[in-house]
């Protein structure tokens, strides 16, 4: 005992002084994790981005160091999938391309009827089943559209020949255009 007072005590009371208040709030820190031809991409978008998979993978029945391996995946890929955007997007613009919100509507409502389903319970299903918001399924939509477009004005910048109709063919193509976007563009990861 030290004057009068317990030692175990003075520990808790050590404790209870260094915890944060209770009304104190927990956030999230908003790091830049990348930057691309000046533009940052923070830690939040990413996380955003990642978010219906990182929720697929909670589900999970895996050991938590499976999930905790599959998160980091899921973040790598939603901030190469960021990079990409930033690069079609880009190019969206320097082809003076656009890409508004009736032609996502359109092919948000060409997925539902290939499904046999509504829009509605399309929206509704892809939300419950893979944990996608709307607002989420909009912009992947979106980022699909862009990159088709700006793909296919690419291709026909480049050859005489018809647009690549199989899959393999495309995705090599995509890769390629890709890969020489990225030699071309500022891009900065930080850890």
């Amino acid at each position: 005992m030290t004057a009068g007072v317990p030692i175990t005590s003075l520990a808790a009371l050590a404790l209870l002084a260094s915890a944060p208040p209770p009304s104190a709030e927990v956030r999230a820190v908003n790091a830049i994790v990348a930057v691309v031809d000046g533009a940052p991409i923070t830690s939040i978008e990413v996380r955003a981005r990642a978010a219906p998979f990182l929720e697929q993978i909670r589900r999970s029945k895996q050991p938590d160091w499976q999930k905790a391996q599959a998160e980091r995946g899921a973040i790598e890929k939603a901030l190469d999938a960021i990079l990409d955007d930033k690069l079609f997007d880009a190019a969206a613009k320097d082809y003076k391309i656009s890409v508004g919100p009736k032609v996502v509507d359109v092919m948000i409502d060409r997925a539902a009827v290939d499904l046999h389903l509504s829009r509605a319970d399309y929206l509704d299903r892809v939300w419950v089943d893979h944990g996608f918001k709307p607002d989420d399924l909009r912009a992947y939509f979106r980022s699909d559209v862009v990159a088709r477009y700006v793909l296919s004005h690419a291709w026909t910048l480049r050859s005489r020949a018809p647009e690549p109709t199989d899959d393999k063919a495309k995705e090599a193509f995509r890769s390629a255009w890709l890969a020489e976007r990225r030699k071309l563009a500022c891009i900065e990861r930080r850890p």
